[in-house]
């Protein structure tokens, strides 16, 4: 079988799983669709704003810590796109520490 094609993608499905962290489902934001990912975006823009503001240095920490509970191509992915967005694009390079 030939298939032709300009761009492939291959995406495995997946089903969002709570159960393995306590506090989880509370807490966390899923990455799984396009809206999804706006919300995330959104999130860390106002997370930057806030920090960039901040003058108590735990409340900023605070501020510029994120979790990713999921090491899979969603969650490294999510983790490589938050830090070069919020390093504004200069991998390795961040105005906030």
């Amino acid at each position: 079988m030939t298939i032709k094609y300009d761009h492939l993608v291959i995406a495995l499905g997946t089903r969002l799983d709570y159960s393995n962290i306590p506090g989880m489902r509370e807490h966390a934001s899923p990455f799984k669709y396009l809206g999804d990912a706006l919300y995330l975006r959104n999130q860390l823009v106002r997370s930057l704003e806030e920090a960039d503001t901040e003058t108590d240095p735990e409340l900023r920490q605070a501020l510029l810590t994120y979790v990713v509970a999921g090491g899979g191509f969603s969650g490294v992915e999510c983790i490589a796109e938050m830090t070069e967005f919020s390093s504004g694009g200069r991998a390795g390079v961040s105005k906030h520490p």
